[in-house]
C-alpha cells in the first residue's frame, strides 16, 4: 500500500514543490533520494522523516518479557496479571461499587515500595482520587499485612505514607490539570525513590458527572488516556485506572452493563479486567481483554490486612 507524501510532516510549500516534480508517494522519494539533491530542499530532513524502525518479533518478545511488574501480594491475582501489574502499559479495573477496585489499587501503592525480591520496584506511587474513596487507615492495614507476610523486612508506616502522593481533583477541570502536570511530578525524585505507579481512581467518574452529553465524553476519555499512554511508554511506569460500570444499549435496543467509555477506553488499555463481589469478602476477577492472556477468571479475598488467596 502506497503512502502519500502529504502524510509527511513537511511544510505545505515543500509538499507542493515535490508534487510539481512528480513525487506523489513516499515510495517515489525512497527511490529517488539522489535526485532530490538537485532540488532546493533540505534532503536531510526528508531522509529523517523516511526512516522506518525495523522490529523483529523476537525484539518485541524480549521487550515484553523484560517488563517489570508489581505484585498484588496475592499469587492468584498475580497470575491473572502475568506476574503482577505490568509497567509500561495501562491496566483497567472495572466493576460495580464495592467490587474491590480501590482495594487492589491501595494494595499496589504499598507493594510498589517493596524491593524487587519481594515483588515491588522500590518506588513510590501517585494516587489520583476523583471519588474521595481512599483511607489512610486502610493504607495502614496494608502496611501491617505486608509486614506480617514478609519476615525478613519491616516497612515503616510513616515512610510508606510519604511515598504515596495523593491528588484530589474536585472537578473535571482540576482532573485535566492534574493529568497535564503528571510529567513534572514523575520527574521528581523524593525519598530517593522514583514514581513507578500511577493510580487513577476513577477515570470515568468526573466525566460522567460533568459531561451530560454522551457524544462529548469521548473527547475527554481520549485526551486523558492519550496523555497517560505517552507517560507509561516514556517513563516505564505502571498505570492502573478504575472504571465505572454503566448501562448501555446495543443496536437491537437491548440494555447491558459495560465499562464506561467503551471502545475509546479499550483502545488505550493493555489489559481490561472486570471485578465482581461474591459476598463474605470474596471477589472474582475476569480478563475481558489481554494480548498475552486467554480469557480466564480467579477468586480472591480482601481481608483486614490485604489481598489474599481464597483458602
Amino acid at each position: 500500500m502506497y503512502r502519500l507524501i502529504t502524510s509527511l510532516d513537511l511544510p505545505s510549500n515543500t509538499i507542493s514543490e515535490l508534487q510539481k516534480r512528480g513525487f506523489i508517494y513516499v515510495e517515489d522519494l525512497l527511490n529517488n533520494l539522489e535526485n532530490l539533491q538537485k532540488l532546493s530542499l533540505d534532503v536531510s530532513v526528508i531522509k529523517k522523516l523516511l526512516q522506518f524502525s525495523e522490529n523483529m518479533a523476537l525484539d518485541v518478545w524480549q521487550r515484553e518479557s523484560q517488563k517489570e511488574g508489581i505484585s498484588t501480594c496475592c499469587s492468584l491475582l498475580d497470575n491473572i496479571f502475568e506476574n503482577g501489574v505490568q509497567c509500561g502499559v495501562i491496566t483497567e479495573l472495572s466493576g460495580a461499587s464495592f467490587s474491590g477496585k480501590t482495594q487492589i489499587c491501595m494494595q499496589l501503592c504499598i507493594s510498589v515500595q517493596l524491593k524487587k525480591c519481594h515483588g515491588g520496584l522500590n518506588g513510590r506511587a501517585i494516587y489520583i482520587d476523583t471519588r474521595s474513596g481512599i483511607s489512610a487507615l486502610r493504607f495502614s492495614d496494608f502496611v501491617k499485612g505486608c509486614n506480617r507476610c514478609q519476615k525478613d523486612f519491616k516497612l515503616e508506616e510513616n515512610e510508606a505514607f510519604r511515598n504515596i502522593q495523593v491528588l484530589l481533583p474536585m472537578s473535571l477541570e482540576e482532573f485535566l490539570t492534574v493529568i497535564d502536570n503528571l510529567k513534572v511530578e514523575i520527574k521528581k525524585i523524593r525519598n530517593n525513590k522514583q514514581v513507578r505507579l500511577i493510580i487513577v481512581d476513577s477515570l470515568s467518574m468526573p466525566i460522567l458527572c460533568t459531561i451530560g452529553d454522551p457524544l462529548k465524553r469521548p473527547y475527554y476519555y481520549s485526551r486523558i488516556l492519550h496523555e497517560l499512554h505517552q507517560l507509561c511508554l516514556e517513563y516505564e511506569v505502571a498505570i492502573v485506572i478504575t472504571n465505572e460500570v454503566i448501562t448501555q444499549i446495543d443496536k437491537d435496543g437491548i440494555t447491558y452493563l459495560a465499562a464506561a467509555g467503551g471502545q475509546y477506553v479499550s483502545d488505550y488499555v493493555h489489559m481490561k479486567l472486570e471485578l465482581t463481589s461474591l459476598g463474605n469478602n470474596n471477589f472474582a476477577i475476569r480478563i475481558v481483554k489481554s494480548p498475552i492472556r486467554h480469557e480466564m477468571s480467579e477468586k480472591f479475598r480482601i481481608t483486614e490486612d490485604g489481598i489474599r488467596n481464597v483458602p
